[in-house]
């Protein structure tokens, strides 16, 4: 079968079905695939428009957005209520983001990850990085 399609901004024609061509060059991860269906269905997406969709309904761009998270800052964690809090933890475990207000990268966790995070330290000082501390 010949199947015509855009690749790289080039027309290329392939004379056999696409999947096969992305399986040849070892690309395709069916197991991949597969479980990223399956995280598709797992409520997020709705439960994250529930949360933090409110006020865009009216928007014609809504019934097409897959899912909708905000741009928090540091002092979003700390002026928001704990109750407020506790719902953005049920949608996600760890929140983290580039954050230009807080000008450094937003950590934010309902689990501990002190012990995960010193081990990625020691690991940077092992391999000789150096990371900045502080402002």
């Amino acid at each position: 079968m010949a199947v015509k399609t855009l690749f790289e901004g080039h027309d290329v024609t392939f004379n056999f079905y696409p999947m096969v061509y992305i399986q040849k060059l070892g690309k395709l991860d069916i197991d991949k695939l597969v479980e990223t269906a399956f995280s598709l269905m797992d409520g997020f997406q709705e439960k994250s428009k529930i949360l933090f969709g409110n006020g865009l309904e009216e928007n014609p761009q809504y019934p097409g957005l897959a899912f909708v998270l905000p741009l928090l800052s540091a002092s979003d964690f700390f002026q928001e209520p704990p109750e407020e809090r506790a719902k953005w933890f049920q949608l996600f475990s760890v929140y983290l983001t580039e954050s230009p207000v807080d000008n450094g990268i937003l950590l934010a966790s309902a689990l501990d990850l002190r012990e995960v995070l010193n081990k990625v330290v020691a690991e940077l000082k092992n391999e000789n990085l150096h990371y900045r501390i502080g402002a």
